[in-house]
């Protein structure tokens, strides 16, 4: 009933639900950086919907929906591409570790376990 008020009389709109809980969980996808991805996909979805909807009558629900999920679209592509490049640095970046040659480093420890540690107390 309170649906039917707010719509002016019309019963309320499917896609208009949709688009808003489309449009939340795209929001919240941006929170992480593997759902971010889900929250692109979400936030087009949302938007559709919210287009959709508005173009069947206009409803509150479905705007609402559609401008989360501009934001959210926005947001998680931020998130999405900023993990991915993380990401893709992180494995260049352990495959170089994976090449190094740590003999130098191995020198140099072995160098302060053969160091002369009493000679700075004597000082």
């Amino acid at each position: 009933m309170a649906d039917e008020q707010n719509n002016g009389g019309k019963k309320s709109n499917g896609m208009a639900i949709a688009a808003l809980v489309c449009g939340i969980l795209s929001l919240v996808g941006a929170c992480f950086g593997v759902g971010a991805w889900a929250g692109v996909v979400l936030g087009i979805v949302a938007v559709v919907l919210g287009v959709m909807a508005n173009k069947a009558g206009k409803d509150t629900k479905a705007t609402a929906g559609m401008v989360m999920g501009i934001i959210g679209l926005a947001i998680s592509a931020i998130v999405a591409i900023s993990c991915t490049i993380c990401t893709i640095k992180a494995n260049k970046a352990l495959k170089e570790i994976e090449n190094y040659d740590w003999s130098e480093l191995e020198d140099a420890f072995k160098d302060l376990e053969n160091y002369d540690w009493n000679s700075l107390l004597d000082e």
